[in-house]
């Protein structure tokens, strides 16, 4: 593969058949992209710091293996925040591939921290009519065949972190920009190495991509030093519809579209409450149901390890590893928390709640 001799490999963790796995998708993905010409990179609806950085990174490796026609295209407008990473390379919008699905526009599309086609959005519809050959590339774990090959590795904090693997493996070089772009994935994900999706071996990787000239400082200060107002007023809205159950060890709150309307706030404002949640003493699990306009509600999970919200999702049809999970519910804010506080109370091994403070009243829209 051209700029891809095979070096030494770094031994993914787990069983040997999962090390043998992990080998051969690195092989078949060689073999992917040896065989194109013509790239599509995208991921989740409201992507942000990993998924935005995973493609950043994937591109510039394209480009400099030789592949000429690479585009990143997301579902709508990157964050304000993320300008350090957007500026490296160009981002471009569902406009972008044009009305009619094209099979010979790309020969594969690079799906990236998603395997899920629920959370692809109206970018994943173009992709599926398509027929554009798939390639998965995530750490939430997935039952279900998404493309030609899904590389999924549930011990990696982030797709960047799955990225850098292959990357190694293939004895690619990793240039200071892809350092910059991986390392603010794994940073984000991991929401400043907190959360205990961070391994020891995610830790390594991070000091790898420092090596080869991420700053972490400057990276830091991207990721969480620009908060919106509107960010802010949405948290302190949120936090008003906080509900403490199960002798503290479950807390969960909902954001109606009333309160991202208040706040004068964007779905994507919302991430981050929960991993806030989960630093309260005590809490095992949270849970965040939050209103998707008319798709529905997105009910969002986090565990501290103990339970394993990722089978509570797919339990629900969702998806995602043991410590942070989501589902899309098609139903009212009511129905959806009505018909997933049960499944979490039997998580938490209690029938009903214990301890439960009284409920808020709150516009559910």
């Amino acid at each position: 593969m051209q700029g891809n001799a095979r070096t030494e490999r770094p031994e993914p963790t787990g069983s040997t058949a999962h090390v043998m796995a992990v080998h051969a998708s690195w092989d078949r993905l060689c073999e992917i992209i040896d065989a194109s010409e013509s790239f599509l990179l995208t991921s989740h609806l409201f992507p942000e710091a990993d998924s935005i950085g995973s493609e950043i990174a994937l591109a510039h490796h394209l480009r400099r293996i030789g592949k000429k026609r690479v585009h990143i295209v997301n579902h709508g407008d990157s964050l304000e925040r993320y300008p350090f990473l957007t500026r490296h390379y160009p981002i471009g919008g569902l406009e972008t591939l044009g009305p009619t699905p094209n099979p010979d526009l790309y020969d594969v599309a690079f799906c990236l921290d998603v395997s899920s086609w629920d959370y692809t959005g109206a970018i994943g519809e173009w992709i599926q009519k398509s027929g554009t050959d798939v390639v998965a590339v995530d750490h939430h774990r997935s039952h279900e065949r998404f493309g030609v090959l899904d590389v999924i590795m549930e011990e990696a904090a982030a797709a960047g972190e799955v990225l850098f693997h292959y990357f190694k493996a293939t004895g690619a070089e990793i240039t200071e920009v892809m350092a910059e772009a991986l390392y603010a994935s794994i940073l984000f994900d991991t929401q400043g190495f907190r959360l205990s999706n961070t391994s020891n071996q995610t830790l390594r990787v991070a000091n790898e991509l420092l090596d080869h000239g991420a700053d972490h400082r400057y990276i830091s200060a991207q990721l969480f030093e620009r908060e919106s107002w509107a960010r802010v007023q949405l948290l302190r809205l949120a936090l008003g519809t906080l509900q403490r159950e199960c002798d503290g060890r479950l807390a969960w709150l909902s954001i109606s579209d009333d309160l991202f309307r208040l706040a004068n706030a964007q779905f994507v404002d919302g991430d981050g409450i929960l991993d806030f949640l989960l630093g309260l003493h005590g809490v095992e699990v949270c849970a965040m149901f939050r209103q998707l306009g008319n798709e529905g509600i997105k009910a969002t999970f986090r565990s501290k390890g103990r339970q394993d919200v990722g089978a509570l999702a797919e339990d629900l049809g969702g998806g995602g590893r043991a410590t942070a999970s989501g589902v899309l519910l098609k139903m009212q804010m009511h129905e959806a928390i009505g018909h997933v506080l049960p499944k979490t109370y039997a998580l938490l091994g209690v029938r009903e709640s214990v301890g439960a403070e009284p409920r808020v009243t709150v516009p559910w829209g």
